[in-house]
């Protein structure tokens, strides 16, 4: 060093974020917090769901059918990867087949991802973030029941890739800001080859933020060329283990094309027009109606835009009249959000994510760019741009409508988290100190209201199904499949149900085959496998009894069954079997009044 640099101040862009001022009762009082309010939400959802007839009967039946011998893509379609089912099969294998095993070992995930989020928060910011962020992740994603189908949480998720998925990226960001060093880089890579085998779309949020995340993390250490080159090395052959395993295993047990098609998972339908026409997925992007989504965006831009310069004014005021008005403020702002939540639109209030992310994402990585500090310090400021990246690049889906709702839960996550934090952390730094009680204030609001959802959402969930470790309480329709159970243990266990257009919970609950292929036929399972196919599919094994259940799907542009889609199968059905009994209303027919309406019609084959 030359005597002009040792006189040159050095520029300390990013303070350290474990700075005494920001704590928040020490070390203890933040994960008390957290462990409180994971009790409290456990005991609000825990057996109130899975739902009684969409999605989730798939999570649990094809494991327990994997455990009998079948094998996935060459006995039973699927369109994500191998990894959740054969997890999940693993699980069932070692601790017994049931609902309750699954849903304590997805509790037991829930433990994991929260003690993971924490710390890494923790680093990122400092225990009042690290504290908001994962009450956030419980109250409003983990441990939630924010519509009335319970299958958007953790625990009895609608697909297991999407949350294990999500775990595991968040493990393999608190590899990439360890030192770089073969072991880590290795456990990295490990970790993204297994997130392959689960759904593209995190696989992609995931791949991009690893590789931006391993190269900066060896330019932050000035790393020499033969430590990149080894760890390089690391990072992609434990890539490639998973991947080459599950590939191998599939091949052994089915053929090559097999293996292939299950390694492919739903890459083969990204960006396939005809899916991305049906209006469930147009909404879900927010293209449906962009205008309205673009102006709620901006709507909820000024409202956090005044926040942040209500926070400012309070911060120039004389310290101890900020800190006065800091408390009434965040009290007031509380009180106002608790009294107008009926009418806040809270499906709404995170539209502006992707735009504060891209935000964020530039100021951290100027930051960085910009830093002087010690290596921790930088380490620091590039784990911030991970969170910011990864969870700017989950709302892909989602872009124009991000939303804590159905696939939410899971996609919004991340930018949920990240957002809490600079509100509550990162952006106090900046603005002052008001800005983190005013936060603070709204958050506890923000999550009273969601927890009031869940809970409201949970105690339509009374009616009991299925029996010992696989009952559950579900909803009114609950009533329709357990007596549809009842008059299934009349009838041989040998003999074999297909449920349409869904409803393989039934196939499990009864332990009951379903010789079919396809274990949906819905709009977009007809779409991607082919209305043909599947018919041809069920001539060949056709199954001794047929459950239509039903489901008004008029999210797809197409509510019925038989009516607006499916008609060649429904025809087919028609002809081949005869009603054995009703139970409800019949199904595939509007209710006069517009009440809702369930029924489930068990047909059996012609002799």
């Amino acid at each position: 060093m030359n005597r002009q640099d040792a006189k040159r101040p050095r520029k300390q862009v990013e303070p350290s974020p474990s700075l005494a001022s920001w704590r928040l009762g020490g070390s203890y009082l933040g994960p008390i917090i957290v462990a409180l309010v994971f009790l409290a939400m456990t005991f609000i959802i825990w057996n109130r769901g899975p739902d009684p007839v969409l999605d989730f009967g798939r999570e649990v039946y094809i494991p327990w059918r994997i455990n009998s011998g079948d094998v996935l893509y060459r006995d039973i379609e699927y369109f994500n990867g191998p990894f959740s089912p054969y997890v999940n099969a693993l699980v069932f294998r070692i601790f017994g087949t049931s609902l309750q095993t699954i849903t304590t070992v997805n509790l037991l995930i829930v433990i994991l991802a929260t003690v993971l989020l924490y710390r890494l928060l923790l680093r990122a910011s400092d225990h009042v973030g690290a504290t908001a962020g994962s009450c956030a992740f419980l109250i409003c994603c983990a441990l939630a029941h924010r519509t009335g189908i319970a299958n958007f949480n953790f625990i009895t998720p609608y697909s297991h890739e999407l949350t294990h998925g999500l775990v595991m990226s968040l493990a393999m960001i608190a590899c990439l800001i360890r030192p770089p060093k073969p072991l880590w880089s290795a456990l990295a890579g490990l970790l993204l080859g297994c997130i392959f085998l689960t759904k593209a779309e995190v696989f992609l949020a995931a791949g991009i933020t690893a590789l931006i995340g391993f190269c900066v993390a060896h330019w932050v250490i000035r790393a020499r060329s033969r430590q990149l080159a080894i760890n390089i090395a690391c990072f992609v052959v434990a890539a490639m283990v998973p991947v080459i395993l599950a590939f191998a295993l599939l091949a052994h047990a089915s053929t090559t094309t097999t293996a292939l098609h299950g390694l492919a998972g739903s890459w083969p339908w990204v960006g396939d027009s005809r899916l991305m026409q049906l209006p469930y997925f147009r909404s879900l992007l927010g293209t449906e109606h962009l205008g309205q989504n673009l102006l709620s965006t901006l709507t909820w831009m000024c409202v956090y835009a005044a926040i942040v310069l209500i926070a400012w004014g309070i911060a120039t005021l004389e310290p101890k009249r900020a800190l006065l008005s800091s408390f009434i403020t965040a009290i007031g702002f509380a009180a106002i959000v608790l009294g107008a939540s009926p009418w806040i639109h809270w499906d709404t209030f995170l539209r502006p994510l992707p735009f504060v992310l891209l935000i964020a994402f530039v100021w951290f990585s100027r930051n960085l760019w910009r830093c002087t500090s010690d290596v921790s310090v930088r380490q620091t400021i590039l784990l911030r741009i991970l969170l910011v990246l990864f969870g700017g690049l989950m709302l892909a889906k989602m872009a124009f409508n991000v939303s804590l709702l159905h696939y939410g839960f899971g996609l919004a996550m991340p930018g949920l988290v990240v957002f809490v934090v600079a509100m509550v952390s990162w952006l106090p730094r900046i603005v002052g100190l008001p800005l983190r009680f005013i936060s603070i204030g709204l958050l506890v609001a923000m999550l009273i209201v969601h927890a009031q959802i869940t809970w409201k959402n949970s105690q339509t969930m009374f009616v009991p199904v299925g029996t010992g470790s696989d009952s559950f309480f579900a909803d009114g329709r609950g009533a329709a499949l357990d007596q549809l159970l009842d008059d299934l243990q009349s009838i041989p266990k040998e003999k074999t149900l297909t449920m349409m257009p869904e409803g393989l919970i039934a196939n499990y609950l009864s332990r009951r085959v379903n010789p079919s292929r396809y274990s949906q036929f819905t709009p977009p399972n007809l779409i991607m496998y082919g209305e043909d196919k599947m018919l041809a599919n069920l001539k060949a094994r056709p199954p001794d009894y047929i459950g239509l259940v039903h489901i008004r799907n008029v999210e797809y542009g197409a509510p019925f069954f038989g009516k607006d889609y499916g008609r060649d199968i429904a025809r087919w059905v028609k002809q081949n079997y005869h009603e054995v009994h009703l139970i409800g209303q019949r199904p595939f027919e509007e209710s006069p009044n517009g009440e809702p309406r369930f029924g489930i019609l068990l047909m059996q084959k012609n002799d």
